[in-house]
């Protein structure tokens, strides 16, 4: 059985999402990344207290200690912003036009495994390589490794016949 698709950058969004949420779900939301940040968040609330204590304290400091504590708060505003920046910035470029995930594909479903085809590339993936599975609104998430997987639309599911279902049903969440 086979089907033929295009998935959008929308998908690749949703893709996103779905890697994200795998990633909380196996490492918490509350790793090391996390208490770093705190740690860090904590040394800068403590030194901007500390220099309003001794600007209030010392009047004769005025302007320039001004000067310092405003660029040292523009500072962290841009520290804050880095890395929702950073991922706007990677889901715009993340994706070529003439790449494999926008171009329009087909797959077909065999008891082997499955065979995506398009005009970018060809990928053989044996059902035993399919680690985890994962589903959202629009799409099934096929994973061969941690952050990476197959997207397969559920419009195309029907085509695929009760094969796929089967299969499906058989890899682990």
């Amino acid at each position: 059985m086979s089907a033929s698709f295009q998935l959008s950058p929308e998908d690749f969004r949703l893709f996103q999402r779905v890697v994200g949420t795998r990633f909380v779900q196996e490492h918490g939301r509350f790793g090391l990344p996390f208490l770093f940040s705190v740690a860090a968040w904590f040394c800068v609330s403590m030194a901007l207290a500390a220099f309003f204590r001794i600007w209030s304290q010392v009047p004769d400091f005025g302007h320039p200690f001004g000067v310092l504590v405003g660029l040292l708060v523009a500072g962290f505003l841009l520290a804050i912003s880095i890395p929702y920046l950073a991922q706007r910035r990677f889901l715009a470029r993340a994706l070529s036009p003439r790449g494999a995930f926008l171009a329009p594909q087909t797959v077909q479903v065999s008891e082997e495994g499955l065979v995506f085809t398009s005009d970018a590339s060809r990928s053989e993936v044996p059902w035993h390589s399919v680690l985890a599975r994962a589903e959202d609104e629009r799409n099934h998430y096929l994973f061969v490794d941690a952050m990476n997987a197959m997207v397969i639309p559920k419009s195309a599911v029907a085509a695929l016949g009760p094969l796929f279902e089967r299969k499906l049903g058989e890899v682990a969440n």
